[in-house]
């Protein structure tokens, strides 16, 4: 049995939602990765969980908003067919990074 372009645009939007999800969880889960068990850290290693936690909230940030970008391309096609005007609204609304 075939698949429409709208069945696969479709599909195509929910894969990219997905996504997006699973890349929100994984920062998530990076984030909420227990600690080594140490009593009472010291300052060096307090600095360096925090600076660790920064540079994944920034990398993780600026995957999430990419895979936003691709849902917010993927929900343009799908409203395309019947809407031209807002898919065009869709694909200007702009996402910072």
């Amino acid at each position: 049995m075939p698949i429409s372009q709208e069945d696969k645009d479709e599909i195509r939007e929910l894969i990219a939602t997905e996504m997006r999800k699973a890349a929100q969880e994984a920062v998530d889960a990076i984030l909420n990765a227990p600690a080594q068990l140490v009593r009472y850290p010291s300052a060096e290693e307090m600095q360096a969980r925090e600076e660790r936690n920064k540079l994944v909230r920034e990398v993780g940030d600026a995957v999430v908003k990419a895979f936003e970008a691709i849902e917010q391309e993927a929900q343009a096609r799908v409203v395309e067919k019947t809407d031209p005007a807002r898919a065009d609204r869709i694909r200007k609304m702009v996402l910072t990074f």
